[in-house]
């Protein structure tokens, strides 16, 4: 259990520091804002991959199901924080698609975690 929660705080801070590189290039680039909701889902399956892969390739067994698991506390842990944020939050399309990659990503990461 102490693996399992380290990884999710290993996807939260690489997700903290690629948000945060982001928001740099945002301010003093002229990328345009349109592209932000992909980078954000971009960010958020790599972290969970990464997380997924790492838990994965230490317990060397069940990666679908560590995988996911890692995708939906991580998205959970999201959706929590920005529900305490912002008061105006709500679940919409585009965060049911948002849960389903995060599993997918998490499946996809522990799979190869268990075979590489």
């Amino acid at each position: 259990m102490k693996r399992f929660i380290l990884n999710l705080l290993l996807e939260l801070i690489i997700s903290l520091i690629l948000f945060f590189v982001i928001a740099l290039l945002m301010s003093f680039t002229s990328i345009s804002e349109n592209v932000l909701t992909p980078l954000i889902v971009a960010v958020s399956m790599f972290a969970i991959f990464v997380g997924s892969f790492c838990y994965a390739k230490d317990k060397r067994k069940h990666g679908i199901i560590y995988g996911g698991l890692l995708g939906i506390f991580y998205i959970l842990l999201l959706y929590i924080i920005s529900s305490v944020m912002y008061s105006n939050f709500n679940i919409s399309a585009n965060s049911l698609f948002m849960i389903i990659l995060s599993i997918l990503g998490g499946i996809i990461g522990g799979v190869l975690g268990v075979n590489f």
